[in-house]
């Protein structure tokens, strides 16, 4: 019912629950508990009230079902204030918790893959950065997104050929539903660059 009332934006309800002080010990709250933390956590991450947001994702255990869901946003959080160290860290927790098989965090590993490589870009560590773009299967939905976003990395530490290639992938005619505009944009700039103006 939280959750219906949250999507639905029932400010009053949230309000209601914190008022309450949903830590304090409830024994009928117990199978919730967690869920409601994820829940009034998201709703001030929505609302960009990331304190708050912050406190209350801290508060799902590494155990629980919603900890990959938590760390994620967790993640966000830092990124959109610039903080490179506590995104990548939360984004390492997800993947430490997929490595060694957690059900629950599986499903978050791809996208935190893909937010540390875009941590990695962001703060100029252009290695870090396509290892991490790289880990991307071709299956996932994100692979043609990290694949662009790879060969810019690639360019930036001069490794044409290698970005080239991401590129030649990207307008290859099996993907002629995709369209990445700005690819054709980083093939020229290459060419420019060698010279190769035809």
């Amino acid at each position: 019912w939280l959750k219906r009332a949250l999507d639905a934006g029932a400010e009053d309800i949230v309000t209601g629950a914190e008022a309450y002080e949903i830590t304090t010990p409830v024994p009928a709250l117990e199978p919730v508990r967690n869920e409601l933390y994820y829940l009034l956590a998201r709703y001030h991450y929505t609302k960009s009230n990331f304190k708050e947001a912050l406190e209350l994702f801290a508060l799902v255990p590494e155990t629980n079902e919603f900890f990959g869901r938590s760390k994620y946003l967790e993640g966000i959080i830092h990124v959109r204030e610039n903080r490179g160290k506590e995104a990548a860290e939360a984004f390492r927790q997800i993947l430490r918790k997929a490595k060694a098989g957690d059900a629950n965090t599986v499903e978050f590993e791809d996208m935190a893959n893909l937010a540390l490589a875009r941590v990695f870009y962001a703060t100029r560590q252009f290695p870090q950065a396509i290892r991490f773009y790289d880990k991307l299967p071709s299956e996932s939905p994100d692979w043609l997104p990290s694949l662009f976003e790879s060969s810019w990395a690639h360019f930036q530490i001069d490794a044409d050929d290698k970005a080239l290639g991401n590129i030649h992938t990207l307008n290859a005619p099996f993907f002629e539903n995709e369209f990445f505009p700005e690819s054709i944009i980083l093939r020229a700039v290459i060419f420019f660059q060698r010279c190769n103006y035809e």
